[in-house]
């Protein structure tokens, strides 16, 4: 898809990793498209590394993490803009 998308250059995708931390750290920007979810680990780990990321708008708990941080700039409806 990143392919199709003409955006392969700019995109990783290295499967599983034991030291997420450490991927994190050095991460540009953390990018939660999920549909849903309950309880957004990942975006939890992303915080904890310090890696600034963006959430698409979905249900779950994703939002609250976001409101809490006070950082709903960081909410978005769609990752169109981003093509």
């Amino acid at each position: 898809q990143a392919a199709a998308l003409g955006i392969s250059h700019a995109v990783r995708l290295p499967g599983f990793r034991p030291d997420i931390s450490t991927a994190l750290e050095s991460a540009d920007l953390f990018v939660l498209a999920s549909r849903f979810e309950g309880v957004p680990n990942v975006l939890l780990e992303s915080l904890a590394a310090g890696c600034p990321f963006v959430v698409v708008e979905h249900p779950g708990g994703t939002r609250e993490v976001v409101e809490r941080l006070d950082e709903q700039r960081r909410i978005t409806a769609s990752l169109d803009r981003w093509r």
